[in-house]
């Protein structure tokens, strides 16, 4: 539905698998169409190790924000 120029766009089907490409010292926001996906995969990335990781809620809402 959107994208943040420099983002990297992972589903939750595969946060799993990709989370090794991130940096666990970065900062994340996790976002997904309605909010209950990013809540998800905000927990899946802080189970493993990511300390600076934010759910942004509703692509829409944090869009709007973002702008």
């Amino acid at each position: 539905m959107g994208h943040i120029e420099g983002s990297v766009n992972i589903s939750l089907g595969t946060i799993r698998e990709r989370y090794v490409e991130l940096d666990r010292e970065k900062t994340y926001i996790t976002v997904c169409s309605h909010g209950l996906r990013s809540v998800k995969a905000e927990n899946i990335l802080k189970q493993r190790g990511f300390k600076h990781v934010h759910n942004g809620g509703a692509w829409t809402d944090l869009q709007g924000l973002i702008k």
